[in-house]
C-alpha cells in the first residue's frame, strides 16, 4: 500500500489507513514515519493546506487570531462595539438591556423601558386631567355669596357647582374667576338654577347675587 501524500488521503477509520496488516511495512516504514511526523507538525502549527480543506476554511483556520477569523466569517463578536449592516430577522424576541428612564438616544428599547415611559406619561396626563383622582365635596359650610375669593390650591382644575333659588322677583347670580365673569343666572321668584364653572390651579373665584338663597355648593377637587 502506498505511503499517504496528504491528510486528505487518510481515513478516520484506523484500519483503513496504510500500511495494512497483511503487508510488509519495512520497505516504506521510514516514509510512513516521516508522513506521520508531518501530520503532527501540521497540527502543532495549526496550519492546514488546500489539499485538506476548502480554500475558505483554510483561510479561517490559518487566521492569526479570533478577531481576524470573525472578520473572515462575517460573524459578530460577543463583546465589544461593532456595526452590523443589513436587515436581520430574529426567530424570537431579542433581549436588550433596559435603558435609563428618559433616555432619548438611538438605543434599542426593551419592553420594560417602554412600559416605564408609558406609565410615566400616563401619570403626567392624569395629574392634569380634571376628574381623575378628584371627588365631589360639599363646601357649603365654608362658602358664601359675596365671600371669598376662594382659591384653588390644587395642581388640577376644579369644577364648581352652585345651586341657587330666587327669593324675590328680581334675581341675579354671577360667578367670577380671576375677576372675570364666567357664568350668570337671572331667575324669576321661586325658580332654581345651577351655575357650573371651572377654576384652574392657582385661580380664585367668588359669587355675587341679589335676592338669592343657596341650595348647595359643591366642588370636585
Amino acid at each position: 500500500m502506498p505511503v499517504p501524500a496528504s491528510l486528505a488521503s487518510l481515513s478516520t477509520t484506523a484500519g483503513s489507513n496504510p500500511p495494512s496488516g497483511g503487508e510488509n511495512p519495512f520497505p516504506d516504514l521510514d516514509d510512513h514515519l516521516r508522513f506521520a511526523y508531518s501530520c503532527i507538525a501540521t497540527l502543532r502549527d495549526g496550519k492546514l493546506d488546500a489539499s485538506t480543506v476548502s480554500a475558505f476554511m483554510l483561510t479561517v483556520l490559518n487566521d492569526a487570531d479570533a478577531a481576524t477569523a470573525r472578520a473572515t466569517l462575517g460573524a459578530v463578536g460577543l463583546t465589544g462595539d461593532e456595526t452590523v449592516a443589513g436587515i436581520k430577522t430574529f426567530s424570537s424576541s431579542p433581549i436588550v438591556p433596559t435603558a435609563t428612564a428618559g433616555d432619548n438616544t438611538t438605543k434599542a428599547a426593551s419592553t420594560a423601558f417602554v412600559k416605564t415611559a408609558a406609565d410615566s406619561a400616563a401619570a403626567a396626563v392624569e395629574a392634569k386631567v380634571p376628574g381623575i383622582g378628584q371627588t365631589w365635596q360639599d363646601v357649603s359650610g365654608s362658602r358664601s355669596i359675596g365671600g371669598g375669593p376662594y382659591t384653588n390650591g390644587t395642581a388640577k382644575p376644579i369644577q364648581v357647582n352652585v345651586a341657587t333659588t330666587a327669593v324675590a322677583p328680581t334675581n341675579q347670580v354671577t360667578a367670577f374667576v380671576g375677576g372675570v365673569a364666567v357664568a350668570h343666572n337671572g331667575l324669576s321668584n321661586g325658580a332654581t338654577a345651577t351655575l357650573s364653572f371651572v377654576v384652574g390651579p392657582g385661580e380664585s373665584y367668588q359669587l355675587t347675587a341679589t335676592n338669592t338663597s343657596v341650595l348647595y355648593w359643591a366642588e370636585r377637587r
